[in-house]
């Protein structure tokens, strides 16, 4: 009875993290992270199919614009978690652009 339920809370823990368990007969649980193949920038489509920041930019822009203005590069997001981009901040607080972003200028 103790490892029953041993074994059902090792499934709660697993499903509630994200991590896939696969149990085998001889009662070893290896574990995989669901998000071990997905490196760098993306998000998962309405079929929870995963895309990269390159694929979304590519077929579904306004979504990216809506979600991740991030993802288009020069730019930050300001104190009210508004996205702008280089060229409002060029225009509005140039001195916090040559102390973060010298590059820009």
């Amino acid at each position: 009875m103790k490892f029953k339920m041993f074994l059902a809370g090792v499934a709660v823990v697993g499903f509630l993290s994200g991590v896939v368990a696969v149990g085998f007969v001889a009662g070893v649980v290896p574990c995989v992270h669901a998000d071990e193949y997905h490196h760098g920038m993306g998000a998962y489509d309405d079929h929870h199919n995963w895309h990269d920041s390159d694929w979304w930019r590519q077929h579904d822009p306004k979504w990216v614009h809506e979600h991740h203005p991030d993802w288009y590069g020069d730019g930050a997001w300001d104190k009210h978690h508004q996205w702008r981009d280089r060229s409002w901040w060029l225009a509005h607080d140039p001195k916090w652009v040559h102390k973060h972003h010298p590059e820009w200028y």
